[in-house]
């Protein structure tokens, strides 16, 4: 369970909402998640919220764009 809150939690950071997954990758660290299997999820996270971020840019460049310019 720890690995799936960390995988959120990373993910969450790495978009467009205000959160840091440090105090949840410090907390698994400390409970019985190894130091590798953190990084593992939380890099796994982080990388998934910025395919996400590119994908909104991209999904949504065009409207954003005829908005801006209008």
């Amino acid at each position: 369970m720890a690995e799936i809150t960390l995988l959120f939690s990373a993910f969450l950071a790495a978009t467009i909402l205000p959160l840091t997954s440090e105090a949840i990758f410090v907390a698994a660290i400390k409970s019985t998640m190894e130091p590798l299997d953190a990084l593992i999820f939380a890099s796994l996270g982080n990388a998934l919220g910025v395919v996400f971020n590119y994908t909104i840019g991209r999904v949504f460049h065009d409207r954003a764009k005829e908005k801006l310019l209008a």
